[in-house]
């Protein structure tokens, strides 16, 4: 005849099952955990990464379907049913209203007072023109995410404007420092108005 347990037995038994599983459960949630943390970690280390400063950009492979204009951006998007996980961090970071920044986006090209955007997102070229033995270098920070032109004239360097590449939907606020972007609106204006109006005698009138 089989053995029968007992209700003891049975409430033991059904007790310890139930604490396997709890701590089974437990075991998963802070794997899940551990790991969440360790990729927020390596992610807040990359974007923590400075590149050198170049005489050539990085150009991105896609640049989107289709790209339109604000009032400082240009704003190049794809056609996809993927959202982006960072758009409110990416309003904050432009200083942009509320949906102003689509979910589709992939690069954020920003122009700073004194240029205008050129033909490719990281060209910005004065509103006064080029002048004579100027050139342009470029810099990377974090993880491909935020590049900086700058135009230097008379050996000065100004910041003409910035792109933030958006590669993948899956990118969170942590891929993007905002401090990098915080100090690119606070540095050193240009003044190629002020100096053409002073060499001309008229005042120009900017084209953006």
């Amino acid at each position: 005849m089989p053995l029968k347990l007992g209700k003891d037995q049975m409430a033991a038994t059904s007790l310890e099952a139930l604490a396997g599983l709890t701590i089974a459960l437990g075991a998963l949630i802070a794997i899940i955990a551990i790991r969440f943390l360790l990729d927020f970690l390596y992610n807040w280390w990359c974007s923590r990464r400075v590149g050198e400063v170049t005489t050539t950009p990085w150009i991105p492979e896609d640049h989107g379907n289709f790209s339109y204009f604000t009032n400082s951006m240009r704003i190049y998007c794809r056609w996809t049913s993927d959202v982006n996980r960072c758009t409110e961090k990416l309003n904050s970071l432009v200083d942009a209203n509320e949906r102003a920044i689509p979910e589709n986006a992939r690069i954020i090209s920003v122009r700073m007072d004194g240029f205008e955007h050129g033909e490719l997102c990281h060209e910005f070229v004065p509103t006064v023109g080029v002048s004579s033995g100027s050139y342009y270098t470029w810099q990377m920070f974090g993880d491909n995410r935020i590049q900086v032109t700058n135009y230097v004239e008379n050996g000065v360097s100004y910041v003409a404007g910035y792109c933030i590449y958006i590669e993948s939907a899956k990118l969170r606020a942590v891929n993007f420092r905002g401090e990098v972007v915080e100090k690119l609106k606070s540095s050193r204006k240009y003044p190629g108005n002020k100096r053409k109006e002073m060499e001309t005698g008229f005042s120009v009138v900017p084209l953006v």
